[in-house]
């Protein structure tokens, strides 16, 4: 089988995202205070997550189908890939809750340690866990995990339905699902939502159609769908833009830009007096939610598939440039996969400390930032021992 290029400038953007989505994660335990955010569009890299999920499947896998693969083997390597940065990335939230339990339970209910090893061990599955700490998160030892859970559903449509389906289907498809991505953009007011228990920000069952499919559970297919397909149709055709040498730094300053632009809040109406005063409000939606939706849809409907095509046409000539590149790579789910906990205890540590001086918070996000990313390297060499360990079974 002949060796595919690999890609070095994607593994190096997967890296980029995971740092932006922690360094998110981290910032709102005080920066929102403050009227602002680090990244005001730190949601979008999940929308790279599952476009380069979609160009995988097919630059990865397509061939290997008429060379004997079978869907047990597919989902084997699937399986292999992932599960262990979701068994460590559990276990990680269980030690982080007891590592400050006392303080933990005074923001969240307090779980004993039965209930939390039986907690552990369900979410170790991936399955929708029970809502124990009183919010919404499938996934409460390792919120981020709903990404993966969704990236699994991807795997599964791929082997069963999407992989046969013609590339011509597939970019109708994905037409169709740019218009369900503006309508969920405009309505939500951005993609900030992921999967989680509550229907809507409400707390009773959905009433309307609108509901259900605005509904974050049903919202994070409609997230999924487009950067799924449009991945996949670039893989197929074999779409690239040539950039050489530039396409690394090229990629990073447009995702910077996008992820960092400011929130998308006009502070006068910008449509029409009977769009501001009638049509918008009755269709729910108001000019700055409808703004910032049509904003981060844009991005990810044409910023994000133009990024893929540069990132795909660049090069890394630099040969230890190359190897940063796919380290990160490796590393982006592991660090995506066990940080989330982490941020967590530090906003315990945070309200636990309210009149510590500045250089004490910044010493403990610093701590806990260095403790997430060891627990990433961690998680990283555990998947590559299990997936070693397990490939000839």
């Amino acid at each position: 089988m002949t060796q595919k290029p690999k890609l070095e400038v994607l593994d190096a953007l997967r890296g980029f995202c995971a740092l932006v989505v922690m360094a998110l994660h981290f910032s709102e335990n005080y920066i929102p205070n403050y009227g602002f955010r680090l990244f005001p569009h730190g949601c979008l890299p999940v929308e790279y997550f599952f476009m380069l999920t979609g160009f995988t499947l097919i630059y990865a896998y397509e061939s290997r189908w008429s060379q004997g693969m079978t869907i047990g083997g597919f989902l084997k390597r699937r399986v292999l890939r992932l599960q262990p940065l979701v068994v460590v990335g559990s276990i990680v939230g269980a030690a982080c809750y007891l590592l400050s339990a006392e303080q933990y339970a005074s923001r969240f209910p307090s779980v004993g340690l039965g209930g939390l090893f039986l907690l552990t061990l369900w979410c170790c599955t991936l399955l929708p866990a029970p809502n124990l700490f009183g919010w919404r998160l499938l996934h409460p030892l390792q919120g981020p995990l709903w990404t993966l859970l969704y990236i699994y559903i991807a795997n599964v449509l791929y082997a069963f339905v999407l992989r046969h389906l013609k590339t011509w289907v597939l970019m109708v498809l994905a037409l169709v699902c740019i218009g369900l991505t503006y309508h969920y953009g405009l309505h939500a007011g951005g993609f900030h939502a992921g999967a989680e228990w509550a229907w809507w920000r409400g707390k009773s069952w959905p009433t309307s159609w609108e509901a259900v499919v605005y509904g974050s559970n049903v919202s994070a297919i409609v997230r999924m769908m487009f950067p799924l397909l449009a991945g996949m149709v670039i893989a197929r055709k074999g779409w690239k833009i040539r950039t050489g040498s530039w396409a690394l730094w090229l990629c990073v300053g447009i995702l910077a830009l996008v992820f960092l632009a400011p929130e998308m809040r006009p502070v006068a109406p910008i449509w029409g007096p009977l769009d501001s005063n009638v049509i918008l409000p009755a269709m729910g939606l108001t000019a700055s939610k409808t703004l910032n939706g049509a904003f981060e849809a844009t991005a990810v409907v044409f910023i994000m598939p133009l990024v893929m095509l540069l990132g795909i046409g660049g090069e890394i000539r630099n040969a230890k440039l190359a190897a940063v590149c796919r380290f990160l790579g490796k590393y982006s789910f592991p660090l995506y996969c066990t940080h989330y906990s982490v941020t967590i205890l530090q906003r315990v540590w945070r309200d636990a400390h309210p009149d510590a001086p500045w250089q004490m918070h910044l010493a403990s996000i610093c701590a806990c930032a260095l403790f997430a990313f060891v627990n990433a390297y961690v998680a990283m060499r555990i998947a590559d021992w299990v997936s070693a360990k397990f490939k000839s079974v």
